[in-house]
């Protein structure tokens, strides 16, 4: 969807952290800013079992905060 809204094929909802570069170099522009992006459900798998490492568990953190704030 991104590469056809770069090449003007259209408009197409994006989440704003995928295409921040293109709108800071102004080949893509906000055109709906009233209107919101739909609620994604993100989940994380991994194959530590019962067992989580801290260092998956700090990573699944850091992700759902830099997720939360990027709304």
């Amino acid at each position: 969807m991104r590469v056809a809204a770069v090449n003007g094929l259209g408009i197409a909802q994006i989440l704003k952290t995928t295409v921040q570069r293109d709108l800071y170099a102004g080949r893509l522009q906000i055109v709906l800013p009233h209107v919101p992006l739909q609620s994604v459900p993100v989940r994380a798998l991994h194959a530590f079992g019962r067992n989580l490492p801290a260092r998956a568990r700090i990573f699944i953190e850091f992700i759902a905060q830099h997720l939360t704030l990027a709304t």
